[in-house]
């Protein structure tokens, strides 16, 4: 069963990396605890606006207040891993902190669309999903580093980009095989 319609969902992420963008400049966005619920809230619409299945308003409601909370879970997760990783130089911990944030991000997420909608994604296969989302935005980090980029809400959008790509790759079924 094709459980999201992926074109749509793609188009909606396209639309949502805008509206990320243009929400990172008011001041409201400064506020980290905002930002990251808004981010989760953003990525969980695209996926509900892009359902193949009928579902109820109150459990598409649910997941998408559900991911802004573990959005905002994720962000303390980074908060204690800052300090738990002190000991380290900022050249190492800040990516190590993006990394554990990325992948702890990708887990519960990926746990909870698994919960929601995709039964059949496997728990390895949410673990692979985390570690590209947790590459892809090391990457994006290490791009901002470089060229000296400025913020940080398009790490966002790389984490969305990563997890949406994935998710499609595990999510549609197999084509069975026939007999030879």
């Amino acid at each position: 069963m094709k459980y999201f319609n992926f074109k749509r969902h793609f188009l909606l992420l396209a639309v949502a990396i805008i509206v990320l963008g243009c929400l990172s400049l008011l001041p409201l966005y400064d506020d980290a605890l905002f930002a990251s619920g808004v981010n989760g809230a953003l990525h969980a619409l695209t996926l509900v606006a892009s359902l193949q299945v009928s579902e109820t308003v109150f459990r598409k409601s649910m997941f998408v207040a559900i991911a802004a909370g573990l959005s905002i879970l994720t962000l303390y997760i980074g908060i204690i891993s800052l300090v738990a990783l002190s000991i380290l130089p900022d050249a190492q911990r800040l990516p190590a902190v993006i990394a554990i944030g990325a992948l702890c991000g990708a887990i519960t997420y990926g746990s909870l669309v698994r919960i929601f909608w995709v039964r059949g994604i496997r728990s390895r296969v949410i673990l692979g999903l985390a570690a590209v989302c947790a590459g892809a935005t090391l990457i994006g980090y290490v791009l901002k580093l470089r060229f000296d980029l400025p913020g940080m809400w398009w790490l966002a959008a790389i984490w969305w980009l990563a997890f949406s790509l994935c998710l499609r790759f595990f999510s549609v079924p197999s084509l069975p095989k026939t007999a030879q």
